[in-house]
């Protein structure tokens, strides 16, 4: 007899470990949510045909991995070095860089598998709690950076994404075009993108991992007649209220022994009055995730992409796998995206019936789900109000966003009848996710809209994520072969931070040296050094840690990895001048 999944713990435990829900008014969302991710999570221990558990951070994991990605890599090399219309030069580019990204990535994978011994985990441990402040290593230099906005700046942020959106200037106008980079919002989303970081999904896999040990020859279950079998075992699982409260707390300690996780978000989402639920987890059970935020009663909703795990070694692949696939599937009129980003959204193939059903595309279920949340909420405004969506993401987290952003703006059928209204997009640390003819058909579709929409590329310093990695595409005046495989490009205007009262820079292909492109706030310039004056008072620490971030980022080389931690982009938000950018040509 199949199991009711509603009649079980499980859809309830994997919903209370995972999120924090503060908005009474969600009830559909949150019922329809549950579901999905129950069989979002049963369907990742789906493995080639087989139901087995996968937990992500064991000592072996990261092996499969690095060997599927050696043969897909050199595979590709022996398939161009037999096609004939490959110019010699761009394939000796393609191996020389393979060589250097299968060298990187072996020692990626070593240390990976250092960091996931229980020794090295546990001096980490001690470490963050002493001085890190239960942070993980992304945030580990800022430990007050959730502690640091202050009333008003949550309350600025909150109006601005509340504003309904411009309409694009009338065809034929002779005003010049203007766009706005809200530094209010800004601040907000950069938090939002470094406190997905503190998110563990442990519990929820060590409890599959059990459950399908207990069942089932060597914790494999065939697919078939013994799928529902594995899934009955799975779900009556957490009809043990012991065991669900076993998982709760499993959930809370995640990483760390007492705050990293739940708590840590769960303090972030009561100091800024917002509700926040994982919503996919893209086709991988490693860290890198899509989930929402939205304030109760409010009309908007950010979605936000984690980026790239520390120790997580599938999203190092993610990142590596450069290798450029045509989009003309899911982003139809667009050209090329790169294949490591493109596989966490968009799976190139789904290997089973039970993943097509759980697992599908990462971006149906993302689409779905802000479907019935904006549904939920618009109940709560007035007739007629619409509800804006964001995006935003640090690292890995940008190209996920960036591609669910442009998936968003160009294809108007997906929101059809829904109240959801397609807003900006803020991305911190941004990689290249395409070839030049990609961004340059981004350019037309976000212009041809009929609102105003721009996706931000916020840059600190020389990250060398965001401007370290080969983007010959991003210089429009360089002619390239249609095989160069350096030729990636960037999408959006990118915001090159400056102190004040130096005015910052934007660039890229977006916007040209006659858009005015303004930095704003509700607040002065005064005011944002007054309020700053007042964080770095209030937690004397972190000034030391301000001044221990400048030091780091002026380091050769090292200081351009530093430069890419979210943190350091915060503090590089909260020294901004609200003035008029100037535009500087390329890179």
């Amino acid at each position: 007899m199949a199991t009711d999944l509603e009649q079980t713990g499980f859809p309830q435990a994997v919903q209370d470990v995972e999120s924090v829900i503060q908005d009474p008014s969600v009830d559909n969302f949150r019922k329809e949510l549950k579901e999905a991710r129950h069989k979002e999570i049963v369907a990742l221990t789906s493995v080639f045909g087989t139901v087995s558990a996968r937990f992500p951070s064991t000592f072996f994991s990261p092996i499969p991995a690095y060997a599927r990605y050696l043969w897909a890599t050199w595979t590709n090399i022996a398939y161009v070095a037999s096609t004939l219309d490959t110019p010699f030069l761009d394939w000796l580019t393609l191996t020389l860089t393979a060589l250097l990204t299968s060298v990187f990535l072996g020692w990626a994978l070593l240390w990976c598998q250092f960091a996931s011994l229980p020794p090295v985990q546990w001096i980490y441990w001690l470490w963050s709690e002493k001085f890190g402040g239960d942070l993980g290593l992304v945030n580990f230099l800022t430990p007050n950076l959730f502690k640091t906005l202050l009333p008003e700046q949550i309350a600025a942020a909150d109006d601005s994404l509340s504003v309904p959106s411009e309409s694009h200037v009338p065809t034929g106008s002779t005003d010049p075009v203007i766009r706005e980079f809200n530094l209010d919002i800004a601040k907000l989303l950069v938090q939002i993108s470094a406190i997905v970081y503190e998110r563990k999904s442990d519990a929820i896999y060590e409890t599959v991992e059990k459950t399908a040990k207990s069942h089932g020859d060597k914790s494999k279950l065939k697919v078939g007649a013994n799928v529902q079998q594995f899934r009955d075992a799975l779900t009556s699982a957490f009809t043990d209220d012991t065991l669900i409260r076993d998982v709760a707390k499993l959930g809370k300690l995640g990483f760390n022994k007492h705050q990293w996780g739940t708590d840590v978000i769960g303090d972030f989402c009561k100091k800024t009055g917002l509700s926040y639920v994982p919503v996919s987890e893209l086709n991988s059970s490693t860290s890198a995730f899509c989930s929402f935020f939205w304030k109760t009663g409010g009309n908007w909703i950010v979605v936000a992409f984690k980026g790239t795990g520390p120790t997580d070694y599938p999203d190092y692949v993610a990142d590596l796998t450069t290798r450029m696939v045509h989009a003309d599937e899911f982003l139809p009129t667009f050209s090329q995206v790169i294949k490591g980003f493109k596989d966490r959204i968009w799976p190139s193939k789904l290997q089973s019936i039970l993943e097509i059903e759980g697992r599908k595309q990462s971006w149906e279920q993302i689409r779905k789900m802000l479907i019935l949340l904006a549904n939920d909420l618009v109940k709560q405004q007035p007739a007629g109000e619409k509800i804006n969506v964001w995006f935003t993401g640090h690292s890995l987290g940008c190209a996920l966003a960036g591609l669910a952003y442009t998936r968003s703006i160009s294809s108007s059928e997906d929101f059809a009848g829904s109240p959801i209204v397609v807003r900006d997009a803020y991305v911190f640390g941004a990689p290249v996710i395409g070839n030049r003819p990609t961004s340059q058909r981004f350019n037309i579709v976000i212009s041809k809209g009929e609102e105003v929409k721009t996706l931000w590329r916020v840059t600190n310093h020389n990250d060398i994520v965001a401007t370290g990695l080969p983007q010959l595409g991003d210089k429009p005046d360089l002619e390239l072969t249609t095989t160069n495989p350096l030729g990636f490009a960037h999408i959006g205007a990118e915001i090159k931070m400056l102190d004040y009262p130096t005015p910052s820079q934007f660039a890229g292909t977006l916007y040209n040296r006659d858009t005015i492109v303004r930095v704003t706030s509700k607040f002065s310039t005064e005011d944002l050094k007054e309020q700053r004056e007042r964080q770095l008072a209030v937690h004397p620490d972190w000034k030391r840690r301000v001044g221990l971030g400048d030091f780091v980022q002026k380091i050769p080389l090292a200081g351009r990895l530093f430069a890419h931690l979210a943190g350091l982009y915060w503090n590089q938000l909260a020294v901004m001048a609200p003035v008029q950018c100037i535009w500087v040509k390329g890179y």
